[in-house]
């Protein structure tokens, strides 16, 4: 018998009672920051500087705040403080946009004692119950639930604090909480440890796929030129617009397509098979990408990923957006596709990238991006050998991220597990 067992035995034989948020939980909201811990700063000062993807103070941008205690407050989290004194241990629930997201925040974490909070977000705080165990229990599949139902998927998510404070959940003994505490932090940390070992290991694969697609191109055009047979893209096929069509087209089944948006979110090297579909009556007015042809977006929102491609696999043809071009070629379409992902690609292509809300790049600009071409027989050996790296990076399926994946399912299992109360009949 496990020890969270012994207790629940001794505490709680006949189960665990539950309670209303209300009844547990201290809220505070920007329009309600007063009150025993809320002090109103009289100069509130907002900090919301982000470096590489983490938030860090105004005053010193070399130092970001900790995840070694499970600190997890990035640029959304931090843009939620409203003039709340956290001088306690709190957490915060937003709930407009990110429904469903849990922050843990500590006082030591933060630059001084008043910070700001904003409209979009629930800070949370109990003086009988362990915060670190709210952490892990609204961040459980018991909670996120009963989040769930009282969430308006209209629009952005959001959910109000009324209905919030109607939610019951479980209030275990102080020891079986800290216990579940003990054993969740430390798991916690435990995966923490592997994953930051992964991660450190599929960065090197990265950079090592990296360092070969870039040495199988070049790195520049004098370095590419040593390659020999240099030719453009344009002298090795044919570049197609698109041909427009809207959300509002979408269906669940119909012509198969390729928005450009997918070519940054879903799509890699190579696809067989669409994500997407418009409706029937679309498809003579649509322009297609045949297998073996390249798919390259000519839109986005920067000029430092405009212009990627994904070789088009598939059996059946697909309907590409008017923001795409479609590039026929005899070459091999994946050694096209891995060539519009090299340095050489996009340090020639940003020269004709027009810049403004959305940048975008003609089919003229693409064609006149050179490089130099091998032998079919040599494509596809660098072919081979790229894949190899792409599938160990990138799949999820595959490899790492596959199993820093496995490490998050497998806490959140133990979590649940742990968190699984029998309720006490009243």
């Amino acid at each position: 018998m496990s020890k969270i067992e012994e207790l629940l035995e001794k505490l709680c034989p006949d189960g665990v009672e539950y309670s209303l948020f209300s009844d547990v939980c201290d809220t505070v909201t920007d329009y309600t920051a007063a009150g025993s811990f809320a002090d109103i700063a009289k100069n509130v000062k907002y900090y919301a500087e982000k470096q590489y993807g983490q938030l860090v103070r105004t005053t010193d941008l070399k130092s970001s705040f900790s995840s070694k205690n499970q600190v997890f407050i990035d640029e959304h989290a931090f843009q939620y403080l409203w003039r709340v004194n956290l001088d306690k241990e709190s957490l915060i629930l937003p709930n407009i946009g990110n429904c469903g997201e849990v922050y843990y925040v500590l006082p030591e974490m933060l630059p001084e004692a008043n910070n700001v909070l904003g409209p979009n977000a629930i800070l949370v705080r109990s003086s009988t119950i362990n915060n670190r165990f709210l952490y892990h229990l609204f961040q459980g599949r018991e909670f996120q639930d009963n989040l769930s139902r009282i969430t308006s998927t209209t629009g952005q998510g959001k959910f109000n604090k009324t209905d919030l404070k109607k939610i019951s959940i479980p209030v275990p003994p102080l020891p079986i909480q800290e216990e579940i505490v003990r054993i969740l932090d430390t798991f916690t940390e435990l995966t923490a440890e592997l994953t930051a070992e992964l991660t450190a290991e599929l960065t090197a694969r990265k950079k090592q796929y990296e360092h070969y697609l870039n040495g199988f191109f070049g790195r520049d055009i004098d370095e590419m030129s040593k390659k020999g047979n240099v030719v453009s893209l344009s002298s090795i096929g044919s570049l197609q617009r698109g041909k427009r069509f809207v959300h509002a087209d979408a269906v669940d089944e119909g012509v198969p397509c390729v928005h450009y948006g997918e070519l940054y979110t879903h799509y890699g090297v190579f696809a067989t098979e669409a994500k997407s579909h418009i409706r029937e009556d679309l498809r003579s007015k649509m322009r297609y990408a045949k297998k073996n042809d390249v798919i390259i977006v000519g839109a986005g929102e920067n000029k430092t990923d405009i212009g990627v491609g994904v070789a088009w696999l598939g059996d059946e043809n697909v309907a590409v957006h008017d923001a795409c071009y479609t590039f026929t070629t005899d070459q091999n379409p994946k050694f096209i596709s891995y060539y519009l992902r090299t340095e050489l690609y996009h340090n020639q292509l940003k020269k004709w990238v027009a810049e403004g809300k959305i940048c975008a790049v003609s089919a003229d600009g693409i064609g006149k991006s050179l490089l130099s071409l091998p032998s079919l027989q040599e494509q596809e050996r660098i072919v081979n050998i790229l894949d190899k790296f792409d599938a160990y990076c990138n799949d999820i399926s595959k490899g790492l991220p596959a199993e820093i994946e496995g490490r998050k399912k497998q806490y959140e299992y133990y979590r649940d597990q742990l968190l699984n109360f029998k309720r006490k009949e009243r």
